[in-house]
Order: C-alpha cells, then sequence, then structure tokens
C-alpha cells in the first residue's frame, strides 16, 4: 500500500505545475473573451439581439470548426460558441501528450525499471497514473472553472455551477484522449508517435463531429467521439441541462480505454510494442545505435518517423478545413472589430487577413511541438543518452547544433503538412494563396520552432527532466497569453515585445520587422551556446 501510495503521489506531483499553467490559462483566456463581448454589445448597432442574428449565418457557414452556435445574443450562449468549443480540443492536446508518457514515457526515461524491480504490478503502475492525471485533471478543471465564472459574472450573468459543470464536461473528454494516447503507446514504439497519432485522431473526430449532420451514414461515427458527448451539456447556453448519459459515456469511454492500455501494456515485452515481432532493445541499446551515426540529427529524426507524420498530417487537415470556410466568413471578420484586436491586425484585403489568420495560429501549434522537441532532450539527460552520445568523438557544440537542426528539419515536415492542407482547401473553393508570402511564413516559423528551442536546450542544461519542460511550458503559454491581453488591456509595448509570438508578426501580410527577426535568432543562439557552455561546464567536473 506504501509503495502504491507513493507511485500515486509522485505521479501527481509530475502533472500538478503543468496543471496550473493550463487551468490558469484557461480560466483567464475565458475571462478576457467575455471582456471583448461586453464592449462589442456597448457599441454594436442594434445591442445583443442584432449581434446574435448577425453573427449565427457565419457561425453556420464555420461550423466545420466549432459547434454548437446557439442564443449567440447571449453571453453565455457566445463564451460557448468561442471558447468551450475549443476547450475540450485544446486540454486533448495537453492530455494526449501526458498519456503517450505516462507508460512509453517513463519506459524511456528508465523510471519504470525501478518500479518494477520494486515488485509493482503493471496493472497497478496504470491504475496510479491515471488516477494521478484524474488529480491533475481536478485542478485544471477548477482554473477552467473558476474562469468560466467570473466571465459570466463579467457579463451580469454569473453561473456558478453551470460553469463548472461545463468545464467538467471539457474535462472528461480530454481525459478519453489521455486514455487513447495511453493505450497506443503500447502500441507504437515510442512516446512521440503515440502522442502524434492520437492529436491525429483527435482532430478528425473533432472535425467530423461539428458536421455529422452533413455525412450520410458516416455521421454515425459521432458515436466514438468523445466531443459529440461532450456537446451534450451546454450548460451556459440557456434552456439547456446535463445530460447524464452524455457524461455517463465519456467516463465509460475512458474507463474502457485505461482497461485496454492495461492490458496491452501487461501483453508487450519491456522496452517493446505490440506490432513488433521482435523487441525492440532498451533505450542503451538504442543510445549505443544513435551513437554510431554519424549524425545526429538524422538519428533523431529516424526515431520519431511516425510522430513527425502525425503530427504534419494532423495540422495539414485542420488547415485544410479552415481553407474551405474563407469565402463564407468574410463579412463577418470586417464588421466584427473587437475580433480583429484580439487575433489579428495587418493590412490587407480581406482574404489575406484571413489566410493570415489561419497560418498564424500555427505559431503556438509549432511553439508545442518545440516543446515536446525539448521534452526529448531532456528524457535523453535523464537517461544518460547524451553523456553516452558525448563520449563519442564529437564536440558539444556540434551537438547542440544538431539538436537544433533537427528540430528545423522537423518543424518543416509539420510546416510543409500545413500548407499543403491550406493549398488544397483553398484550392477547392477557389481561394489563391500568395506562393511567396507562404514561403515567408514557414521560415518565419521555423525560426519560431529554433527560439524556442534555443530556450528549451538552456533549461534541458541547467534544470533538466521534467522540471524544465514544465518552465518551458510555462513560459510559452504566458508569452502567448501577452500577445492577447497587451492590446486589449493596453498594456506597455515593452512588455509585448517580450514574447516571441509579437515577434513572429505577421509574416503572410508583410515581412516581420527586423527587431522581431533579430530577437526569434537571438533566443536561439544565445540559448544554443549557453547550453554549450553549461555541457563544457558538466564535462569539467
Amino acid at each position: 500500500m506504501a509503495r502504491a501510495s507513493s507511485l500515486f503521489s509522485f505521479a501527481a506531483r509530475s502533472h500538478v505545475l503543468g496543471a496550473l499553467s493550463c487551468g490558469i490559462g484557461g480560466g483567464v483566456a475565458m475571462w478576457v473573451i467575455a471582456i471583448g463581448y461586453v464592449r462589442e454589445m456597448e457599441t454594436f448597432e442594434g445591442g445583443a439581439a442584432a449581434f446574435g442574428a448577425y453573427t449565427a449565418a457565419a457561425a453556420e457557414a464555420m461550423r466545420v470548426m466549432r459547434w454548437p452556435a446557439d442564443r449567440l445574443d447571449t453571453l453565455g450562449g457566445y463564451l460557448t460558441y468561442h471558447n468551450v468549443t475549443l476547450l475540450p480540443l485544446l486540454l486533448g492536446l495537453y492530455a494526449a501528450i501526458q498519456g503517450a508518457q505516462a507508460l512509453r514515457g517513463v519506459e524511456e526515461k528508465r523510471i519504470l525499471d525501478v518500479w518494477l524491480a520494486t515488485g509493482r504490478s503493471r496493472w497497478s503502475i496504470v491504475r496510479d497514473r491515471s488516477a494521478a492525471f484524474i488529480v491533475a485533471l481536478a485542478i485544471l478543471t477548477l482554473g477552467v472553472g473558476l474562469g468560466l465564472i467570473g466571465a459570466t459574472a463579467m457579463g451580469g450573468e454569473m453561473q456558478v455551477g453551470p460553469a463548472l459543470v461545463v468545464a467538467t464536461e471539457a474535462s472528461l473528454a480530454a481525459a478519453v484522449f489521455y486514455a487513447l494516447a495511453m493505450l497506443l503507446s503500447s502500441v507504437f514504439a515510442t512516446s512521440g508517435a503515440a502522442a502524434g497519432v492520437t492529436v491525429l485522431i483527435m482532430i478528425g473526430l473533432y472535425l467530423m463531429t461539428n458536421i455529422w449532420d452533413r455525412l450520410g451514414p458516416l455521421g454515425a461515427l459521432r458515436f466514438v467521439s468523445p466531443f459529440f458527448y461532450r456537446q451534450r451539456s451546454e450548460l451556459l447556453i440557456p434552456g439547456r441541462e446535463v445530460d447524464l448519459p452524455a457524461t455517463a459515456a465519456l467516463l465509460l469511454m475512458f474507463v474502457a480505454l485505461v482497461m485496454l492500455a492495461a492490458y496491452a501494456f501487461v501483453r508487450r515485452d519491456y522496452a517493446g510494442a505490440l506490432w513488433r515481432r521482435k523487441e525492440r532493445g532498451v533505450d542503451r541499446a538504442r543510445a549505443t545505435r544513435l551513437a554510431w551515426r554519424p549524425t545526429v540529427w538524422l538519428a533523431s529524426l529516424a526515431e520519431q518517423r511516425v510522430g513527425l507524420v502525425a503530427w504534419a498530417a494532423g495540422a495539414g487537415v485542420f488547415m485544410g478545413a479552415y481553407a474551405t470556410l474563407i469565402p463564407q466568413v468574410q463579412d463577418i471578420w470586417d464588421r466584427l472589430g473587437f475580433l480583429k484586436v484580439i487575433l489579428i491586425a495587418g493590412e490587407g484585403d480581406v482574404v489575406s487577413q484571413l489566410v493570415a489568420f489561419s497560418v498564424e495560429a500555427l505559431g503556438p501549434f509549432v511553439g508545442a511541438f518545440a516543446v515536446v522537441q525539448s521534452a526529448r532532450w531532456a528524457r535523453e539527460r535523464s537517461e544518460g543518452i547524451d553523456e553516452l552520445l558525448l563520449a563519442q568523438p564529437i564536440t558539444r557544440s556540434r551537438y547542440v547544433f544538431e539538436r537544433l537542426i533537427a528540430l528545423a528539419v522537423a518543424t518543416v515536415v509539420v510546416v510543409a503538412g500545413a500548407a499543403a492542407g491550406l493549398a488544397i482547401g483553398g484550392l477547392a473553393v477557389g481561394v489563391s494563396l500568395d506562393a511567396a508570402a507562404l514561403a515567408r511564413t514557414a521560415a518565419d516559423l521555423v525560426l519560431l520552432a529554433l527560439a524556442v528551442g534555443g530556450v528549451g536546450a538552456i533549461a534541458v542544461a541547467v534544470l533538466g527532466g521534467t522540471t524544465a519542460v514544465a518552465a518551458l511550458t510555462a513560459w510559452i503559454v504566458v508569452a502567448y497569453l501577452i500577445v492577447l491581453f497587451a492590446p486589449l488591456f493596453d498594456w506597455p509595448a515593452w512588455l509585448l515585445r517580450l514574447s516571441p509570438f509579437d515577434a513572429f508578426g505577421h509574416p503572410y501580410l508583410g515581412t516581420p520587422d527586423t527587431y522581431g527577426l533579430a530577437y526569434l535568432a537571438a533566443l536561439a543562439i544565445a540559448g544554443a551556446a549557453l547550453s554549450v557552455a553549461v555541457l563544457e561546464r558538466r564535462r569539467a567536473v
């Protein structure tokens, strides 16, 4: 019992910082959108009723991206459409990464060796890891719920119980993808592949659920989608009630997938995968294979090839779906001024601004991808793989430099997938894209990834392990929130300039300013140089 308690507390502590960051960030985002809505209602001709009627058509046109859109003339209805709909998707991304790490991640870090050596059964490990994530999810849910309560109070429609229920339903939907990623981590050989495939499945289910009634017989797939059951209890919309059978379905899906994950974990070999006939071998053997390869960056890309394809496919599907909506939302974009303040600013025609908005959404996506790559570096340090590689005839500076090369090439693959999806979707609806602007945006996205990677490199070198990843994640969340909030609250310009997302600019609409490019490059170069210095100091010690 003591051993189980120790494992549970260890797992819970590993989630706390990430859960707090996501919960606080999500809660604050709810509150800020409510402020924007209230301000818009003060100036919108015809008030809330006219606003709801005006946006309903645009909401129907954008249905593939978010749904439901009901009672947009109320703050609760608008919050549901604008924020709550996307909440389980964003939480699902966090949950997928955590689920992939829950078993395969600790195995890759060789922590699992110790747990098994103390006599813990594999079933108990799955149980305690899942229970710890539920505790972290409860913390996250509370943060988001408090943000929703504050948001509804901002509009004079304070709803305590409904806000907490809505946040809980979103978290339950995300928990399903945690369990799915944990299952797939036994099907595939790496945590990166499991996370990438889970994200791809999640995006596909999200898009399908929004338009299931237009898909004919394929609409029956909604019954395997957590998003469908999450939509059944939209209590912030006036007149809605809790759908207990739908909530029970989410719980059943989570429990069933956890049980399957436990079964797969028991059935597969240690460090192996269900779909492989031969044992993959422990991480030390993997490190040895990496060591003799002539280039670290090629070895890194080969190790994560399945995950890379999944990340690129997911980005392509999402961008392609968005591109098909561009002709239908031009009018709403031009009229709702506060959305421009929150989301994007810049010159150019409406179509160019809409394309710019879509590709700039890749900024946080690429930032998250760079964090995942930094987590790989942290894992390699925990495993001692970096020491094994550095024992070969390779300099510290080359080692760090090739890591960043791998990050740049991997980002190019992901961005290429997104660009292909955007181009195909645009071609389908007759929207022409500026090839030069897309190339400029792709280059800026790679520079953004390198900037995050540079900060990640120094964080891993100094802090190591999960602490480095948690600190990097917190920095990314704060940096993105600054970009959202600074224009709305008239924060000082110097604070905005510290965010790498502000430095990223609006590359599709024009070349980013010199300061922004220099700042991103400085983060990448300084982070790499400092991490090399730390590695040299470790060698001296």
